[in-house]
């Protein structure tokens, strides 16, 4: 459970920073995408988080809406087919979003709180993929980074997807990883993100990963991690290659 380094046969543990001086080592984390959606678990839930646990991840990544007055809540899209009906959160006050549920059985729940499921990482010892689904304001951004930064947690995070320019602006310590830009061809935008005391990755679909990408970003001290794919011979070839990092729906092994 962690993170895991390649070193030719086989994947074997490895602690410490993920850099090493201006180059980044190759190293693997295991994130689970969403959380674990088994019986009955929606994703992004609490459930699921629980879930994640009994898998083993040590890492969990997760999506962040909001609703009409503002509250940062975890969910993947902002149409939600709630058990009581389709709805939009950015329609909704938190108040009444309360009264709208996901998931069945046991695992029947409201959507939770950036808020609470920070606390509920640090509790755990989990470390947070927070995505940024749709593009927000600065105001929001900094909002976010107060919640993680109050539950001492700053650098116990990575934030993904949009906006991670803004956060580096609230936090030049936040290690940020994005699929918006192609480093082939736009690597100046991934090293703008470099602060000099933060991590910067490159966030990509594992389809689009190349060796040549690869080099790269390591040439140039910016990680490479993938989305999202659980098939073992694809992560193996991929951590051959350089990159460091997966997110998957399930626990997956070398």
């Amino acid at each position: 459970m962690g993170v895991y380094t390649y070193d030719g046969t086989p994947l074997t543990v490895e602690t410490g920073s993920v850099m090493d001086g201006t180059r980044v080592t190759n190293t693997f984390r295991k994130i689970n995408h969403r959380g674990y959606r088994g019986g009955g678990a929606y994703e992004n839930t609490l459930p699921a988080f629980e879930g994640s646990l009994a898998q083993g991840f040590s890492m969990v990544e997760s999506d962040i809406m909001y609703t009409s007055d503002g509250i940062a809540v975890l969910s993947h899209d902002n149409q939600v087919a709630f058990n009581q009906g389709t709805a939009k959160i950015s329609d909704l006050t938190y108040a009444n979003l309360l009264n709208y549920t996901v998931g069945s059985g046991n695992f029947e729940t409201t959507l939770m709180t950036l808020e609470d499921f920070v606390v509920w990482c640090k509790l755990h010892e989990i470390h947070p993929y927070l995505e940024h689904k749709v593009a927000t304001t600065q105001d929001r951004v900094r909002s976010n980074v107060a919640i993680v930064r109050q539950a001492g947690m700053l650098r116990n995070v990575s934030w993904i997807g949009r906006n991670v320019a803004d956060v580096v602006a609230e936090d030049e310590g936040a290690r940020v990883g994005t699929w918006q830009f192609d480093p082939l061809t736009n690597l100046d935008a991934f090293l703008a993100l470099k602060t000099g005391k933060n991590e910067v990755f490159c966030d990509y679909n594992y389809s689009l990963i190349t060796q040549e990408l690869c080099e790269v970003c390591l040439n140039n001290g910016i990680a490479v991690e993938a989305w999202t794919t659980g098939d073992v011979t694809t992560l193996r070839n991929l951590a051959k290659i350089g990159v460091s990092g997966a997110t998957a729906d399930g626990m997956f092994n070398f």
